[in-house]
């Protein structure tokens, strides 16, 4: 998870870019207008069932392509021209 982006930086979540690179090779590249279910319909949906609070997060998913990581990979995450996030995969290891 990345910092916390306000809402009025993302006129249309229904219209945004995400990316992802694995090394610096794009693995995957969607617009959020693809998804089967809009934004509003998802939150509506979920809403349904349980109490969304401040700060909750939604995950539905992602598009193919992001394969199999291993350690030391760097891998980035864009959000438009908004936010981008990276890190190190690490691996964590059994004791046993």
């Amino acid at each position: 998870m990345g910092h916390f982006i306000p809402k009025n930086l993302i006129p249309n979540p229904n219209d945004i870019h995400l990316e992802c690179k694995i090394n610096g090779n794009v693995t995957q590249a969607a617009n959020t207008s693809e998804m089967i279910f809009n934004v509003e319909s998802l939150i509506s949906y979920i809403s349904k069932y349980m109490t969304l609070e401040p700060y909750d997060v939604i995950l539905t998913g992602t598009p193919d392509g992001l394969g199999p990581l291993n350690d030391g990979d760097i891998i980035e995450g864009q959000l438009g021209n908004i936010t981008t996030i990276r890190f190190e995969a690490v691996s964590l290891q059994d004791d046993d």
